[in-house]
Parts: structure tokens; C-alpha cells; sequence
């Protein structure tokens, strides 16, 4: 899954169609974060051990680019797990707005 299909996932859920288009991105920026976050944090239990020194190295230089490839090399089902991901963060949301 690249961003820009997570922006059109984040925006369908989210019905921010009808929103500026700066804040639209904001909103898809934030939770794209987020998203990728989780995704990184379910798929870091995926790897050895050498390789999550390496991932923390990289996820640290600040270069998301960079660790999403290198979890795009080391996990075989990255992608998949990125929807659910992006699923779950999207169903947390919904439920907190309704409150």
C-alpha cells in the first residue's frame, strides 16, 4: 500500500471529501502517521533481532521512506498488514467520535 492509497482510505472512512483541501491533508497526514506507526510497531515482533537494531537505526534518522522499504524487503506481508492497520486506527476513530 502506497500513500496515496492510504489517503483515498483514510479520506472515504473519514467522508473529509467536503473539507479545504489544507485540511484535508492534515487530517490524512496525522492519521497516515499513525497508521504507520502501528503497522511498524506490529511488524518490528516480525523481525530478528539484527534487524530490528537495524530498523531502530533507520526509523530514527527520521526517514519514513526509508523504513517503510526496508519493512517492504524484511516482512513479507507488509502490505497487508498496513490495511488492517489503517482499518483498525479508522474504527478507533469513528468510535471516539461518537462519544
Amino acid at each position: 500500500m502506497n500513500i496515496e492509497e492510504l489517503k483515498k482510505i483514510i479520506s472515504k472512512h473519514l467522508g473529509i471529501d467536503n473539507f479545504s483541501e489544507k485540511d484535508r491533508d492534515e487530517i490524512i497526514s496525522r492519521l497516515g502517521e499513525n497508521i504507520m506507526k502501528r503497522a511498524s510497531l506490529s511488524a518490528f515482533s516480525m523481525l530478528s533481532h539484527k534487524e530490528q537494531v537495524e530498523f531502530s537505526e533507520i526509523a530514527s534518522s527520521g526517514d519514513p521512506e526509508k523504513a517503510h522499504a526496508f519493512l517492504l524487503s524484511k516482512v513479507p506481508n507488509i502490505k497487508n498488514l498496513i490495511q488492517k492497520e489503517a482499518e483498525e486506527e479508522l474504527k478507533d476513530i469513528k468510535k471516539f467520535s461518537k462519544n
